[in-house]
């Protein structure tokens, strides 16, 4: 393995390991029988969106009529699915860079 195979693998690795620190997130307000949803975009694994985060973003993003702060109807929960898709290509994009930089024998 070349340097340049090397530096594209460590790069490859601390996107991964930046995927998994910062995952996306999506919001939800539930009143029991509505549901209103908002993506919230990325916040650090371990310091998930609070209720008044997911209360803030929601608010500005929705035309609805909100009464009163309670913070047991607004949470925040991973997109795992993104997750999934980000780590994904970011494995095709590493062996597929790595494999281009790899020095062909005449």
């Amino acid at each position: 393995m070349n340097r340049n195979q090397k530096i594209t693998l460590a790069i490859g690795v601390a996107l991964v390991v930046l995927s998994g620190l910062f995952p996306p997130y999506e919001g939800e307000w539930s009143t029991g029988k509505d549901t209103l949803g908002c993506r919230l975009g990325h916040y650090p694994f371990f310091s998930p969106p609070n209720a008044r985060d997911v209360s803030k973003l929601i608010r500005q993003d929705s035309t609805y009529r909100f009464t009163n702060f309670d913070p047991r109807t607004y949470r925040a929960h991973i997109l795992f699915a993104e997750v999934a898709i980000q780590l994904s290509v970011i494995a095709l994009a590493t062996t597929g860079v790595t494999l281009l930089l790899a020095k062909r024998k005449t």
